[in-house]
């Protein structure tokens, strides 16, 4: 009889054993299916999202309304891990600017609390995190595409000093959607 019940007691230990395994496995997933969830309804730049219209203050002083991109592709370099990077920054803005006649719109974005350099070119926004709407709040370099119709297509990471192909290519690419008659390079 000892044997019969070390046997069963074995069974039921490897059997509680597979159990809390297989429980462990499916507890994570469906922690990880919740976390994205809430991941996914605290953020309110979902692609195709047409963004509202306010106006954003810059540091020149005058206000940027966003009803005023309507009908013309934007694009906006949200910089909050930009400690002297302005050297870098030289080669992007020259190629966004030499987008502009074909409707592009190039706008950065400058969330520090001290004035940015004197090298930038293109506009540049100012971020209040209690104005400034969620999707420019980057916590990373950012590339943010807004489309014809005002609203947030993508949003990539960038690199200032490794990217700068990877993301002309992704400009152009994006471009050419947004105006297939155009002539890009």
């Amino acid at each position: 009889m000892a044997i019969d019940s070390h046997r069963s007691t074995c069974g039921y230990g490897l059997f509680r054993h597979v159990l809390t395994a297989f429980s462990l496995r499916y507890l994570i997933v469906l922690l990880s299916l919740v976390s994205l969830s809430v991941t996914a309804s605290n953020d309110d730049t979902t692609p195709s999202q047409v963004v509202a219209d306010i106006t954003l203050p810059t540091w020149n002083g005058w206000g940027q309304r966003l009803m005023e991109w309507r009908g013309q592709a934007v694009i906006v370099i949200a910089l909050p891990e930009c400690q002297s990077c302005e050297q870098t920054l030289i080669r992007y803005q020259l190629h966004l600017e030499s987008l502009q006649h074909q409707g592009l719109i190039a706008l950065l974005v400058w969330p520090h609390d001290t004035p940015p350099p004197n090298t930038f070119r293109l506009p540049v926004l100012r971020f209040q995190p209690d104005t400034s709407p969620a999707w420019l709040n980057q916590q990373k370099n950012s590339v943010i595409y807004l489309n014809t119709n005002s609203e947030v297509v993508r949003i990539d990471p960038l690199d200032l000093r490794r990217d700068y192909e990877t993301w002309r290519i992704n400009v152009r690419d994006w471009l050419v959607q947004q105006a297939p008659s155009a002539h890009l390079y």
